[in-house]
């Protein structure tokens, strides 16, 4: 298991936490400008790990060389990265109002989202067809990755929804909002 811990614009570091062992291990600690900003995802194979931050770039990182492989742009603060289930592609969601799809091995974007306001978080369906996006509104959208367009919004929050998860088996969505709900 992995974790980061820190202000996310001053220190941040990634543990290696084994359940069966007392002591977690220091991994990485931060040693770039925006190096792991506060936005990360492990690809589903815990070899690399994608970040975002307010320098308008994500960055895909090696956790093994500690370096970056390749830094994908924004026109403004990325908020939020996520891995696909299948660790192919990634979407990153910024303040420019856009979530872009990424081919983790060309580089290139594949699709890009659009909506009025910002994208604050994102979460692939199980099954990878899908996403889940909070953003600087007060509803949840759910996006068809192949149509590119929202085929279900959710209702419930009165102010931005800064956390989006769905659970292991598609069933249940989770999410966070300024509204303290």
């Amino acid at each position: 298991m992995f974790c980061h811990e820190g202000p996310w614009h001053l220190l941040d570091r990634i543990w290696t936490i084994n359940i069966n062992d007392a002591e977690p291990r220091l991994m990485h600690k931060r040693t770039v400008h925006r190096e792991i900003a506060g936005h990360e995802f492990f690809s589903p194979d815990g070899k690399t790990f994608i970040s975002g931050a307010d320098d308008k770039t994500a960055i895909h990182w090696d956790i093994a060389a500690k370096s970056a492989i390749r830094a994908y742009g924004h026109d403004d603060y990325v908020m939020e990265v996520t891995f696909s289930p299948d660790g192919k592609t990634f979407l990153s969601g910024s303040m420019d109002n856009t979530a872009k799809l990424w081919d983790v091995n060309t580089g290139n974007a594949i699709k890009t989202f659009e909506q009025e306001n910002s994208f604050y978080s994102l979460a692939f369906s199980p099954d990878g067809k899908s996403f889940f996006s909070g953003h600087s509104g007060d509803e949840i959208k759910q996006w068809d990755i192949t149509a590119g367009e929202v085929i279900q919004t959710f209702d419930g929050h009165t102010k931005w929804i800064n956390s989006v998860s769905v659970s292991p088996d598609g069933t249940t969505l989770l999410t966070g909002s300024r509204d303290f709900t």
